[in-house]
């Protein structure tokens, strides 16, 4: 999910602009309307990262999303990237991640960025590149 349900488009800025059909997962609230848990989730990290990715964008001079799928793609151990699209238009933006190649300073901040939303699901969060982030991946190489 590396457009994170269009967050990492930029095309939301809250959890109540989302539709509710969005916001049922764990990084949001379990009271929300289609949760389909009980956990408190963590909206207040995930807006603040959204934030901070359209920030690192905006500095390289990239669209929101094209940043996520390449962030996600430069990860050691991802093989595939699965992006959804709605339209032309939106798969021909996300093909020219190809020309896209992320220097190390953005990359480290990303993660930066992430970590303390990382740190409040864990690391069965499912919303981010988390098999990879350096938060996360120590505890699965140990892993059984």
């Amino acid at each position: 999910m590396p457009l994170l349900q269009g967050l990492l488009t930029g095309m939301y800025k809250t959890a109540e602009e989302l539709p509710a059909v969005h916001a049922r997962f764990r990084q949001f609230r379990g009271d929300r309307e289609r949760a389909g848990h009980g956990e408190e989730g963590a909206e207040e990290e995930m807006f603040a990262a959204v934030d901070g990715i359209r920030k690192v964008a905006e500095a390289e001079g990239v669209p929101m999303s094209r940043l996520a799928i390449a962030w996600t793609i430069a990860k050691p151990g991802i093989t595939c990237e699965l992006v959804g699209t709605r339209n032309v238009s939106e798969l021909e933006e996300n093909l020219r991640v190809a020309s896209l190649s992320l220097s190390p300073e953005p990359m480290a901040k990303l993660d930066e960025l992430t970590t303390p939303l990382l740190q409040k699901l864990g690391a069965k969060c499912g919303i981010l590149p988390s098999a990879t982030h350096p938060l996360i991946q120590p505890k699965l190489l140990d892993s059984p």
